[in-house]
This record gives C-alpha cells, structure tokens and sequence, in this order.
C-alpha cells in the first residue's frame, strides 16, 4: 500500500507567547494536504520535538503515516 502525500515548509510561528517574548525568527513546521500550500493540515511548533528534517522521507500526523514532500 502506498503512502498519501503531505506537504510541508518551515513557516514563522504564530505562537503568540514567543512572538510576545521576542522570538520572532522561530519557525513552525507547517504541513499542507495540496502542493500549492493552501490547504493546513497541521503545524508543528517550534518548541515540539520530532520534526521532520529535509531528508525525511515520511512523517506520522494524528497516528497515520504519509509521504513527505517539502515545499518550497
């Protein structure tokens, strides 16, 4: 069985406590379902741990495996 694809991209976090804080230049990993990075699926903040790196090949999100592909 083949995997479905997610997309994802390093975005600046939203998180407002950090951004009150003065760490703005943190960035969120955020994953989209389309290609065009239109659609949220799910955003992973800074401060969590298991972020995918570029090299990752899959990554689980709410306990289902999918194909990673990185935005650019």
């Amino acid at each position: 069985m083949s995997l479905l694809t997610v997309f994802a991209r390093r975005e600046p976090t939203v998180d407002p406590v950090a951004l009150a804080h003065g760490c703005a230049d943190k960035k969120d990993t955020v994953f989209y379902r389309d290609a065009q990075c239109t659609d949220v699926m799910a955003r992973k903040p800074w401060h969590q741990s298991g972020h995918p790196r570029k090299n990752s090949t899959a990554v689980t999100l709410n306990c289902f495996r999918w194909k990673l592909q990185w935005a650019h």
